[in-house]
């Protein structure tokens, strides 16, 4: 697996996107591949009834808030269209980071957005009827509470035994400690057990090159082989189907081609919206920071309907 580090450049970055294209279907490849100004033409070229915005290298990189995109937020606000924030951050409920938004200009309310935490959780309620014994890698300390679990969850990061766990799941990004990947890498080689990923990028933007390994990216490491990635991985997030429709559901009226996904990711904002059949827009903001962008849908094969250097009008 490419990721045996906790920082790696764009090409292991790159290689471990790619094993995610499998698992898909020709529809989620195929869009226009146009180059717009802004988000304005986009209008224009498209009746659009509903935006789906990720975060990260769309309105912030890091906690530096990406000007453009404050001004096309409020101009999509003023055209009376409904925007919502769908998000693979799984740190946090969504519901807890309105005012953090809105902080930076992007008054969501707390039914706009949906993160991969959220649609996690969704999973784990309808998993109760077998009474699941839950071992979790780096859990935060406020999602064990969660009613999801049905009290039936262990933190394998704070010293847990794994012994007990019937399914393993793994939710934000911080190093896993040699021994918990160890014990891990056996129970998962072993029994076939599933690991419920609750976050699948692989890696987060830090700069100069410089990806920071994030919960898809360490479960793949933890896995033996590309065939186990599919097989045991259990993703819930962009580009899997489950968030984009916990966010659009409010929508029933909407065709999926009337829906923008806007993102900064081939591998889960693109694949997965052109999947469902909605309009995307690739933005060079974020994790493509300073790579050829046309060469990489090129050499993917993954084309959004829409490119731009950023969320702008």
């Amino acid at each position: 697996m490419p990721f045996t580090k906790d920082i790696v450049d764009f090409e292991t970055y790159w290689r471990g996107n790619r094993l995610y294209e499998s698992a898909f279907g020709e529809k989620a490849f195929s869009g226009k591949g146009m180059r717009v100004s802004g988000i304005k033409e986009i209008f224009k070229d498209s009746d659009i009834q509903l935006v789906l915005l990720d975060s990260y290298g769309v309105l912030n990189n890091m906690d530096n808030v990406i000007p453009s995109a404050v001004e096309a937020f409020a101009w999509m606000r003023e055209q009376g269209v409904p925007v919502h924030l769908v998000s693979n951050d799984a740190r946090f409920h969504s519901y807890t980071r309105t005012e953090h938004y809105k902080d930076w200009g992007f008054n969501f309310s707390a039914n706009e957005m949906v993160n991969s935490f959220d649609t996690l959780m969704d999973k784990v309620s309808k998993e109760q009827s077998r009474s699941p014994i839950w071992g979790a890698i780096n859990m935060p300390v406020e999602h064990s509470t969660h009613e999801a679990w049905g009290g039936k969850v262990s933190n394998l990061s704070q010293g847990a035994s794994i012994d007990e766990a019937t399914d393993l799941t793994l939710l934000c990004t911080t190093p896993v400690h040699q021994s918990v990947r160890e014990s891990v890498q056996e129970k998962l080689s072993k029994t076939g057990n599933n690991l419920w990923v609750g976050n699948p990028d692989v890696g987060v933007y830090i700069g100069e090159n410089s990806y920071y390994v994030t919960p898809g990216g360490i479960a793949q490491s933890l896995t033996s082989t590309q065939r186990d990635i599919h097989e045991q991985l259990k993703l819930l997030g962009k580009p899997w189907p489950d968030i984009f429709l916990m966010a659009v559901q409010k929508f029933p009226d909407i065709a999926p081609e009337n829906i923008l996904m806007v993102g900064d990711t081939l591998h889960t904002d693109i694949l997965g919206g052109n999947n469902l059949g909605f309009k995307t827009l690739l933005v060079e903001s974020g994790v493509y920071t300073g790579q050829d962008t046309e060469g990489l849908v090129s050499e993917s094969g993954i084309t959004p309907d829409y490119i731009c250097e950023a969320l702008k009008l």
